[in-house]
């Protein structure tokens, strides 16, 4: 109930700024993991390719497995792409897990992205094209959400940065 034992009110403070900024960073980055996913299915097929000209009669590439997935649809693969997509996912996983900071750095550039792309912005753009008048109870509430999340932007992005900094220090 009071957070984490033996630290000071400065490092609880910190990590609560983290964790606020890892939050709300959380959300522009949903849309990233769909283009890493469009570009990989290219390295997955040219992986796929290259192996079936280097090796034209394995059987890894060759034959095809159904697999039946409870409550979905059969699922059409070979060997060679199951071990391989998922060697591929675990070094990434473990590349991510073993660079040090990862977290933070991340939050450093979620904190660049966050309130212009996701706040800002569409505010901007829904206020001009409902043409929200300057001063009524819209338009305040709408100043008041984006000057929110310019205040978690801030704060998150020096809790990234404390994190970063400590941990280049220590």
């Amino acid at each position: 109930m009071t957070g984490v034992p033996g630290s000071d009110l400065s490092s609880k403070l910190m990590a609560a700024f983290t964790a606020l900024g890892d939050i709300a960073y959380s959300y522009p980055f949903a849309l990233i993991l769909l283009e890493i996913e469009v570009y990989t299915q290219a390295a997955f097929g040219t992986a796929e390719r290259w192996f079936a000209e280097k090796f034209p009669a394995s059987w890894l590439l060759d034959d095809s497995y159904s697999i039946k997935l409870p409550l979905l649809s059969t699922l059409r693969t070979n060997y060679f792409r199951l071990s391989f997509r998922t060697v591929y996912v675990a070094s990434a996983t473990g590349t991510s897990i073993f660079f040090p900071y990862f977290n933070s750095v991340l939050g450093v550039l979620g904190s660049v992205f966050f309130w212009p792309l996701v706040i800002y912005f569409p505010v901007e753009m829904y206020s001009v094209q409902m043409r929200i008048q300057a001063w009524s109870r819209e338009w305040i509430l709408l100043r008041a959400f984006s000057f929110l999340g310019l205040a978690i932007t801030v704060l998150g992005t020096i809790g990234s940065l404390e994190e970063l900094v400590s941990a280049k220090i220590s």
